[in-house]
C-alpha cells in the first residue's frame, strides 16, 4: 500500500468514525479536585505566552490515557465575501510530529531484531544494498582520501546517530536547484544522471532512495561510531533497510506490524502539498517561504518552474519524502499510547524486551541525554526518556518520567507552529514541572469502562433514500497464490420511512416495523425496542463472507471476515412512532482474508444482486502497483486505476460487475510524424500526434520534447506536438530528435522518438498550359497570372517537379472549379479539363430581369503546391478567366390569341398568332445587345433586328397547316445560336363541308338500282356524323371526321337509290355535330340523266343492225367482194 493510500484510508475511517456515535466527554473540565486544574492552567499559559494558535496535549498514566485536551485553532482564512473563518483543534486533529518519528522507524527495526532477519552489527551495505551509488569521474568514492567507509556503517551505529554523517549537510531537504545548480560544485553528486533522470527537474522532488544514495558517495565526516552527532540521514537510511528487508512499504510494514497491533490508527505519513493533506490534519503557521519543492509548469526554455511558496507548503522540505526521519502524522493520545508500548507499560505482543533495547547505547559515556532507539535518555536515570521535534510549521516532544510508586507518565505536545528563540526550553521546564505535580492517584481513565454512555443524537434528516459510501482496500502481497488481506468499511444511512427486509411490512417504514414487531404496537419506540433492533442488524451483518455482505469476491472465491465485522448501528430515535421523520443507519468494518489464483491478473467481481448496500458507491483501493485493466461496466467505474469508486446502483442489468485487474505496466506509445517523410522542414510547421494507452482509468501524463545534438530545443504538453525547426536554431542538414514521454499515475514511465534530418531547400518546377480550340492546339503562357479560355475548349495541364535529394515532389493542384476538384501526382502530373461559365453568368435561375442584363464571365482559381519529402512547400496561382465563346440562348414562345398554345390549346386557322422571345438570354451580353433573324417557311419576317423589335413577333398565318420557323440570335462576340421548329397551326372550329367527288355504280335507266358514291371532305376542327339522302331514302349514318394540322377531314358516303321514274333525283348530305353544338344540310349537285324504259328495245335492235353491219365491212375488206356471194 503507498503512502497516498494509506493516507487516504486513514481519512475514510476519520470520517467513518465522526458520524454520531456513542461517546463520553473528551474533556473532563474543571470540576472540584479535579487533578488537572493547574496542569491545565500551565499548559495554557505556556501556549498563550508563545502565541501558539493551536494545540493537542496528551498524558498516559500506567498505560491508560488520562489527560487529552485540544488548544486554539487548527486553521483560519477569510471567506469569499472577506468574513473572517477559524476551526478548532480537536482531540481528533492530526499533526505532523518531524523527528519524534524516529522513534517509530527504531519499533520497526526492532521488530526485524526480534524475527531474525537482521541483528544490530549487520552492515548497511549489505542490508539495503540499492543505496549503494556507483562510480562517479571526478569522485574518488569508494576510495576517498579518508580511511572512513560507508563499510563499516551498522545498525547499531545508524539508531545511535554515530555513522559519521556531517550534521551540518543534510540533504534530505536540499531542493533540486540545490543539486544541479550552476554553482554546485561536489564532484561526488553526479548532476548529469540527476538531470536526465528527472527530466532537468521537471520531475522533482527526487526520490528519498536517490539521495540517499548521492549523499552516500560523499566522504564521512569522521569514522563510524567514534562520534555522536543527531542526523536525519541514519533513520531515512534505516526506513529503507526496513523496505529491502521486507518487500513492503515502509509505512505499509509499521503500520500492520506495529501501530495496528497497538490499537493506533490515526498515524500515517504526511502530504506536503495542502489540497493532499490527510483529512482532519491542521494548517501549519509559518512566516517563511521559499521556492517549492515541485515545479509548477515549465518556462518558454522548457524548464520547471519552482514557485515561492510558505515553508509549510513544499516552501522549506518533501515530508512525504522524510519518512523514517520525520513523515509521521498522529494525534498527541495515539502517539501518547504508542510510547506506553516501547516503554512496555502496554503489553500490545509486539515486542520483547523492549526497554532495553530503545535505551541500548554502548558507545556514549558522557552525555547527559544518550540517544538510544530513537529516544534521548537520562544517563543517570534511564527511566526519563524525551524527543523533540520540529519543522517548519511545527514543534512536537514527549517527555516520560515514573512516579515515585514506579507507574510511567507519558506527555506529548504538539503544535502547529514553530516559535523562535528559547521556546524548547521553557516549554521542557514547563512540561518537567507540571506534568509531576499532577495527583495521578485521583485521575481516572478516560476509556474508563465506568463511564456512562450517551445515545447519539438522532441522524438528521435526508432527502435521500438512502445515501453512504464503502470501501475495499486490497494489501500487498496481491501476486499469484498469494495470501491476501483488504480492509472492508461501509457507512450506510437511510430514511425512517424506508423499512427493510429484516422486518415484516416493509412498505411502512422501519419505525412502524420496529413498534410492530419488536415491540409492543403501542405507538411509540422505548429505548428496549431499539436495543432489540440493533441486536437483530448486527447480527443479520454480521456475515461469513464478502460475497454475503456485499463486498466483493476475488478470483472467483469469497474472502473471508478474519474476526467478524465491528458493527455499529445508528438507530431511530425513542419516541414516538409518528413523530420522526429521521433517518438511521449503520457502520460497518473488518478486515478479509483470503487467496489468489495461479493466474497473473486478478478477477474482482462487485455482487449486484439488489442488497441495499449496493445503492452506495464502492471505492477500491488497490496494493502498488496494481490497477484497473478492464470492465465491461466502465461507465458506472469513475477514479484513478488505483483508487476507483463502483457506482453499482447505476449498472444497466442485475448482475455481477466484473473487473479486470493486473500489475502496472508502463503505458504504451503509439505515435507519428504528420508531415515530411524521410525528412521535415526547416522553415514549415513539423507536426507529430500520439497517443499514451493505458488502463481506462488512467489519467496520464503526457509530453513532448525536442532536442538538437542533446540539448533540448522545446518541452510541451499534450498529445500533439508542432514546431518549426528554424525557430528552435536549426539549420539545413542538422538532425532533430523527437521524443513523446508518457507517464501513468504511478509514474511509470515510456518513450517513442525519432531523429529526423532537417531539410531546408525548397523543390523547384515548371509548368506549360494548352488548350484545343476547333482541333487546333493552342500554347498559352504560364508565367502569366491571368489565362483567358474559350468556354467548353480543351485545357490541357502540364507540371514536373524535382527536388534536390531526388526524392518524389508531390505535386497538387487544387480549383474552386467545383468541390473536391483534385489533381496529384508525383514528380509530373498531367491532365486535360474544360472550363464553362458558371452560375453568376445569365440562365435560367435568374429572375427575367436579372438574366436580361450585362454579366461579367466567369473565373476561377488554379492552385499549385508543391511538397518535398520533408514538406517544404512551394506554392503558386493562376486565374482562368473563360472568354464568352457561346450564342445567346433562344427559347420561343408561341401565343394564339393571347394564350400560350398547347396541346389542349392549339393555335388555329384566323387566330392572332405572336412569336415571343421574352425568355431568351445571352450568358454574358445584356439582351438589348443580342441581333436577331427571325423566317417563317422562308419569309424574312426581321433581320438584324434588335429586341424591342422583335420580342413580341406577329405571325402572318391565315390558314391551317405547319409553318417552319427559324430564328438566329448573334451576341456582341459574334457567337450566333440558331433554332428550327415546325408550328403546327390547327383549323378553325366548327364543320364545314364540301363535295370532292360524286360516282354512280349502275344503270341510270329507269326501272334499275344503282349506288350513289360521295366522297367529301370537313375543313372544319369539329367531328359530326350524317347521312346522304334522296328525297326520303338516306344512307346508313357516316362519321364526319375533323380537319387538323394537315388537312381537312376526308369521309365517303354511299346511298342506295331504286331509280322508279327518269325524273331527275335530288342528292343531300344531312349532317350534326355535338361538339360544334350545330347541324346542317348540303345539297349535292350532279347532272345524272335516267334514260326512259321504253327506249331499251329500240336501242337493242340499232345495235344488234350496227354490229352485222360492221362485221360485213370486215369481211369485204378481208376477203373481197367474193365474200359477199351466195
Amino acid at each position: 500500500m503507498t503512502k497516498g493510500t494509506r493516507a487516504i484510508l486513514l481519512a475514510l475511517v476519520m470520517v467513518l468514525s465522526t458520524v454520531a456515535v456513542p461517546s463520553i466527554a473528551d474533556e473532563p473540565g474543571h470540576m472540584p479536585n479535579d487533578p488537572f486544574s493547574n496542569f491545565d492552567s500551565d499548559i495554557s499559559e505556556l501556549l498563550s505566552d508563545w502565541q501558539i494558535p493551536g494545540a493537542q496535549v496528551a498524558v498516559m498514566y500506567n498505560g491508560s490515557l488520562v489527560f487529552n485536551k485540544a488548544y486554539g485553532i487548527a486553521a483560519n482564512g477569510t471567506d469569499e465575501n472577506g468574513a473572517y473563518w477559524s476551526s478548532p483543534v480537536t482531540d481528533d486533529s492530526k499533526f505532523r510530529i518531524a523527528s519524534l518519528s524516529k522513534a517509530v522507524t527504531a519499533a520497526g527495526i526492532l521488530t526485524l531484531i526480534q524475527d531474525g532477519t537482521i541483528s544490530l552489527d549487520d552492515r548497511m551495505v549489505d542490508l539495503a544494498p540499492h543505496l549503494l551509488p556507483t562510480e562517479l569521474e571526478g569522485c574518488d568514492y569508494p576510495n576517498h582520501s579518508t580511511s572512513y567507509s560507508i563499510d563499516d556503517i551498522n545498525v547499531s551505529l545508524l539508531l545511535n546517530h554515530r555513522a559519521g554523517f556531517n550534521p551540518s549537510v543534510d540533504p534530505t531537504y536540499r531542493h533540486w536547484n540545490s543539486w544541479v545548480g550552476s554553482w554546485q560544485s561536489d564532484s561526488c553528486i553526479d548532476k548529469q544522471s540527476l538531470i536526465d533522470d528527472f527530466d532537468n527537474g521537471n520531475l522533482a522532488p527526487i526520490p528519498m532512495e536517490r539521495i540517499l544514495s548521492e549523499a552516500l558517495r560523499r566522504p564521512l565526516e569522521y569514522e563510524p561510531g567514534t562520534q555522536y552527532h543527531y542526523s536525519n540521514v541514519g533513520y531515512q537510511i534505516l526506513g529503507q533497510i526496513i523496505e529491502a528487508q521486507t518487500g513492503m512499504e515502509y509505512d505499509d510494514y509499521i503500520i500492520d506490524n506495529i501501530l495496528t497491533p497497538m490499537g493506533i490508527d490515526s498515524m500515517s505519513i504526511g502530504m506536503t502539498m495542502p489540497d493532499q493533506r490527510a483529512e482532519g490534519e491542521v494548517s501549519y503557521f509559518d512566516d517563511g517561504t521559499g521556492s517549492c519543492h515541485f515545479p509548477s509548469g515549465q518556462d518558454e526554455d522548457g524548464d520547471p518552474i519552482f514557485p515561492m511558496a510558505p515553508y509549510p507548503d513544499c516552501g522549506a522540505f518533501v515530508i512525504e519524502e522524510k519518512d523514517g526521519g520525520g513523515g509521521w502524522i498522529a494525534t498527541a493520545s495515539d502517539y501518547a499510547k504508542f510510547i506506553s508500548n516501547i516503554d512496555g507499560t502496554i503489553d500490545s505482543g509486539v515486542f520483547e524486551d523492549q526497554f532495553e533495547f530503545f535505551t541500548k547505547n554502548t558507545y556514549d559515556f558522557t552525555s547527559t541525554w544518550p540517544y538510544g532507539g530513537g529516544i534521548a535518555f537520562r544517563a543517570d536515570d534511564e527511566q526519563t526518556w524525551r524527543h523533540w521535534g520540529a519543522f517548519a510549521g511545527s514543534s512536537t516532544n514527549f517527555r516520560r518520567e515514573v512516579t515515585d510508586s514506579g507507574e510511567s507518565v507519558v506527555f506529548v505536545m504538539f503544535t502547529n507552529t514553530r516559535p523562535d528563540g528559547n521556546w524548547k526550553s521553557v516549554r521542557e521546564n514547563t512540561i518537567a514541572q507540571a506534568m509531576m505535580a499532577v495527583d495521578y492517584a485521583n485521575t481516572t481513565p478516560l476509556d474508563s469502562e465506568n463511564q456512562e454512555w450517551e445515545w447519539p443524537e438522532p441522524l438528521p434528516p435526508q432527502d435521500d433514500t438512502i445515501i453512504g459510501e464503502s470501501m475495499l482496500i486490497l494489501s500487498s502481497p496481491f501476486g499469484v497464490s498469494s495470501n491476501i488481506s483488504a480492509d472492508w468499511h461501509a457507512n450506510i444511512t437511510m430514511r425512517e420511512d424506508y423499512g427493510i427486509d429484516l422486518l415484516p411490512n416493509r412498505e411502512l417504514g422501519v419505525r412502524v416495523q420496529i413498534d410492530q414487531h419488536l415491540g409492543d404496537a403501542d405507538g411509540n419506540l422505548s429505548l428496549s425496542e431499539i436495543s432489540d433492533f440493533v441486536d437483530l442488524v448486527k447480527s443479520a451483518r454480521n456475515l461469513s463472507d464478502s460475497e454475503a455482505i456485499g463486498c466483493c469476491i476475488i478470483d472467483y472465491t469469497a474472502l473471508t471476515p478474519v474476526r467478524g465485522l465491528d458493527i455499529t448501528v445508528y438507530p431511530p430515535a425513542d419516541g414516538p412512532v409518528m413523530d420522526s421523520n429521521g433517518s438511521w443507519g449503520w457502520i460497518e468494518s473488518g478486515e478479509l482474508s483470503g487467496i489468489t489464483d495461479s493466474r497473473s491478473t486478478r478477477i474482482l467481481d462487485i455482487p449486484r444482486v439488489g442488497g441495499v448496500i449496493e445503492e452506495i458507491p464502492l471505492r477500491v483501493l488497490l496494493p502498488s502497483p496494481w490497477e484497473l485493466r478492464y470492465s465491461a461496466m466502465q461507465s458506472v467505474i469513475e477514479g484513478s486505476p488505483g483508487d476507483f469508486t463502483v457506482f453499482r446502483h447505476q449498472a444497466p442489468v442485475a448482475s455481477d460487475i466484473r473487473i479486470t485487474l493486473g500489475e502496472n505496466s508502463p503505458p504504451n506509445t503509439v505515435a507519428s510524424r504528420l508531415t515530411g517523410n524521410s525528412f521535415i522542414s526547416l522553415s514549415g510547421p513539423t507536426q507529430y500526434a500520439g497517443e499514451c494507452i493505458d488502463s481506462a482509468l488512467d489519467q496520464t501524463s503526457q509530453w513532448w520534447t525536442v532536442h538538437n545534438n542533446g540539448t533540448m530545443m522545446l518541452s510541451i504538453d499534450g498529445d500533439s506536438l508542432e514546431f518549426t525547426a528554424s525557430q528552435l536554431n536549426f539549420v539545413h542538414g542538422d538532425v532533430a530528435s523527437v521524443v513523446m514521454h508518457c507517464m501513468d499515475s504511478f509514474s511509470s514511465s515510456s518513450n517513442w522518438n525519432e531523429n529526423i534530418i532537417i531539410d531546408g531547400e525548397n523543390p523547384t518546377w515548371e509548368a506549360s498550359f494548352e488548350i484545343q480550340v476547333d482541333g487546333e492546339m493552342i500554347e498559352l503562357d504560364s508565367d502569366n497570372s491571368v489565362i483567358e479560355v474559350p468556354s467548353s475548349s480543351e485545357f490541357y495541364f502540364r507540371f514536373y517537379a524535382h527536388d534536390s535529394n531526388s526524392l518524389p515532389v508531390e505535386i497538387e493542384v487544387t480549383s474552386d472549379k467545383s468541390e473536391n476538384w483534385r489533381h496529384s501526382a508525383y514528380d509530373q502530373l498531367e491532365f486535360m479539363d474544360r472550363f464553362f461559365q458558371g452560375d453568376q453568368v445569365n440562365g435560367m435561375h435568374l429572375n427575367l430581369t436579372e438574366r436580361h442584363e450585362a454579366k461579367l464571365p466567369s473565373e476561377y482559381s488554379i492552385s499549385l503546391s508543391v511538397s518535398d519529402d520533408a514538406s517544404n512547400t512551394v506554392t503558386n496561382d493562376w486565374t482562368i478567366i473563360v472568354s464568352d465563346s457561346a450564342g445567346p440562348t433562344i427559347i420561343p414562345e408561341i401565343f394564339a390569341n393571347d394564350t400560350p398554345i398547347s396541346p389542349g390549346s392549339p393555335a388555329r386557322a384566323g387566330d392572332s398568332i405572336i412569336l415571343s422571345l421574352t425568355q431568351s438570354f445571352d450568358d454574358l451580353d445584356a439582351i438589348d445587345d443580342v441581333m436577331w433573324e427571325i423566317r417563317m417557311n422562308e419569309q424574312v419576317l426581321a433581320e438584324q433586328a434588335i429586341w424591342r423589335d422583335i420580342e413580341k413577333t406577329v405571325l402572318p398565318i391565315t390558314e391551317s397547316g405547319t409553318y417552319i420557323l427559324h430564328v438566329i440570335a448573334t451576341d456582341s462576340s459574334d457567337n450566333m445560336e440558331q433554332i428550327t421548329w415546325g408550328l403546327a397551326v390547327s383549323p378553325r372550329l366548327g364543320v364545314n363541308l364540301s363535295v370532292l367527288d360524286t360516282v354512280v355504280i349502275g344503270d341510270l335507266t329507269e326501272g334499275e338500282s344503282i349506288n350513289i358514291v360521295v366522297s367529301m371532305q370537313n375543313t372544319g376542327a369539329d367531328f359530326g356524323s350524317g347521312v346522304l339522302c334522296s328525297g326520303s331514302t338516306c344512307s346508313d349514318e357516316v362519321l364526319v371526321s375533323a380537319a387538323n394540322s394537315g388537312g381537312p377531314g376526308i369521309f365517303v358516303a354511299e346511298l342506295h337509290l331504286d331509280l322508279n321514274s327518269s325524273n331527275k333525283f335530288d342528292l343531300r348530305f344531312d349532317w350534326t355535330s355535338d361538339s360544334a353544338s350545330s347541324n346542317g344540310s348540303m345539297e349535292i349537285q350532279h347532272d345524272f340523266i335516267i334514260q326512259p324504259s321504253w327506249q331499251m328495245p329500240l336501242q337493242v335492235l340499232l345495235a344488234v343492225m350496227a354490229l352485222l353491219m360492221l362485221l360485213a365491212w370486215l369481211a369485204h375488206r378481208t376477203w373481197g367482194p367474193e365474200s359477199l356471194r351466195p
